[in-house]
């Protein structure tokens, strides 16, 4: 079954995987997910390119996926479908900014916890009362990991997890791709949180997708898989242009 769905995450996950997600014509969320033999289940990050390079799966995009089956994992990953890993994604068009803004709001929840309360989605859009405050890190190897100091428009913070106080990871591609691009540029830290917090000053509308990820160390933890503003920050860039090499921290 051929299924187009509104792109809204594409993260990077450990080892060679991505996490891709996206919105339906119901206005429900779906992650598409390859059930590889003998291998977890996602997807490989060559899914997401051609042969040539070309990004195929990108945020604010409709793309076009082979679905298979519905499998919902509970509790929490109710958006799980499986889809066919050798028919290629094709991109139906890129959003206009209208069709985006119009997408993004009707999949805005007002409160985080309440939106999760009944353990049954891992994936929720939220809208800040401020620009978060972003924090970057550099570890000793060099991995770049950044998290978004934020509330959302209930006024409540947005931790890591339900007991925790450290602000959510980012796993946005796109978004690290940025960070660690201008890191390698020579740009200082404080300068780095500066700048990219002056993009969401700056944005007109802006959409933060909050993902909890599968249990780990017996917590579901909460992550920023989406960085979405209209019109769209990263504007016609592309991943290749910031030489992006997918080794960032994102535990």
């Amino acid at each position: 079954m051929k299924k187009t769905i509104f792109i809204t995450c594409v993260t990077r996950m450990d080892e060679i995987f991505s996490c891709v997600a996206g919105i339906d014509e119901h206005n429900r969320f779906v992650r598409p997910i390859i059930d590889y033999p003998d291998e977890r289940p996602g997807i490989k990050r060559e899914f997401l390119f051609s042969p040539s390079g070309e990004e195929l799966v990108r945020p604010l995009t409709y793309v076009e996926f082979e679905f298979i089956e519905h499998r919902p994992e509970k509790p929490y990953h109710t958006e799980d479908w499986i889809i066919d890993g050798d028919v290629a994604p094709r991109v139906v068009s890129r959003s206009n900014d209208d069709a985006s803004r119009r997408i993004l709001e009707r999949s805005v929840s007002s409160s985080l916890s309440e939106a999760i309360s009944k353990r049954d989605r891992s994936l929720v859009t939220i809208k800040t009362p401020f620009a978060p405050k972003v924090k970057i890190k550099i570890d000793v190897e060099g991995r770049l990991s950044c998290r978004f100091v934020m509330k959302d428009s209930a006024g409540d913070w947005i931790t890591n997890a339900r007991t925790a106080t450290a602000p959510p990871r980012i796993t946005d591609a796109y978004w690290l791709a940025l960070c660690k691009h201008l890191y390698n540029n020579g740009m200082p830290e404080a300068e780095i949180e500066e700048h990219l917090r002056s993009i969401l000053k700056e944005a007109k509308n802006m959409y933060i997708v909050i993902g909890l990820t599968r249990e780990w160390h017996k917590r579901y933890w909460r992550q920023v898989s989406g960085v979405l503003t209209v019109p769209y920050w990263l504007g016609g860039k592309t991943l290749a242009e910031f030489g992006y090499d997918w080794t960032d921290n994102v535990q």
